[in-house]
């Protein structure tokens, strides 16, 4: 997909049944624009989500995550440094504070306030939720992009974090596969959902917070895989923190919504890993 820097909006279409995601087979073009008159569809209908899992809560109840308070920021661990593997398939999630030294945080978050690339995303079938985002991998390359975007990409694609990720998850982590910046709003929510491996491609995913609403006690929850009947794990909603966990479906969760009245947005950071050797590249014909 080419989409020139004017574009305002564009959308990215793939199959999801709710339990794979499938890269589709043939790309096909749309006209996004006709100087003719258009006209309203004849039938339209709504669909009504459930969005709300107050009987699980209520059922199971809660339980906090441990939050692991690292002795320097993870950012700047060296190999020999991190001995521990901390994750494992009956512990697939973890929280860890700090991720990047105080300053760095608090000039990344200056930095995003003041971007200009916001794009607003809604979702649906699945998985609703609310929120802008925008790539800051791609927008790190742009010459005009801030010093602070490229030295944390810099640090995302170093070799050395490659390999304190292999030593903390026990995962073959070769490769960085994303990074996303998120905003959302009063009011703004993400429900119940399992993130996709897309067939083994991503392995592992942070969801690095920088910023949330003063008061708001916790932010992602997360279910024990397909058993809804044991406790839902919640996590304390810390600025740079960061909740780390395996893709697919023994980790399904989802995001405590802002107060209508919060002082503050959230801001946070999506970063995946990957092994490289999963991944499978087509030729496409344009």
């Amino acid at each position: 997909m080419v989409v020139p820097e004017t574009s305002e909006l564009f959308a990215v279409l793939f199959y999801n049944d709710g339990e794979v995601c499938q890269i589709p087979d043939d790309v096909q073009w749309f006209s996004w624009y006709s100087e003719q008159e258009q006209n309203e569809p004849e039938d339209t209908y709504s669909i009504t989500y459930k969005i709300s899992y107050e009987d699980e809560y209520a059922k199971n109840g809660f339980q906090d995550g441990e939050l692991i308070t690292l002795n320097q920021p993870l950012f700047n661990y060296q190999e020999s440094e991190f001995v521990n593997q901390l994750m494992n398939q009956e512990n697939p999630v973890i929280h860890v504070t700090p991720i990047l030294s105080s300053e760095d945080s608090e000039e990344l978050l200056k930095q995003l306030k003041l971007c200009n690339a916001w794009i607003r995303r809604t979702g649906e079938n699945n998985i609703l939720y609310t929120q802008e985002t925008f790539d800051i991998w791609e927008y790190s390359k742009r010459d005009d992009s801030p010093k602070i975007f490229k030295d944390l990409i810099a640090k995302l694609e170093s070799d050395n974090l490659l390999k304190v990720m292999r030593k903390l998850t026990g995962m073959k982590v070769n490769e960085l596969r994303e990074v996303y910046a998120f905003h959302m709003r009063s009011n703004e929510f993400i429900t119940k959902h399992a993130d996709s491996s897309l067939c083994g491609q991503l392995l592992v995913r942070f969801n690095w917070l920088l910023q949330s609403p003063t008061g708001r006690e916790h932010d992602l929850r997360f279910w024990k895989g397909k058993n809804t009947n044991e406790p839902i794990t919640r996590y304390k909603a810390i600025s740079n923190s960061a909740t780390i966990f395996y893709l697919g479906d023994s980790t399904p969760h989802d995001l405590t919504s802002l107060p209508e009245d919060c002082d503050q947005d959230r801001y946070n950071f999506v970063i995946t890993f990957g092994d490289h050797a999963n991944c499978i590249f087509k030729s496409i014909n344009v």
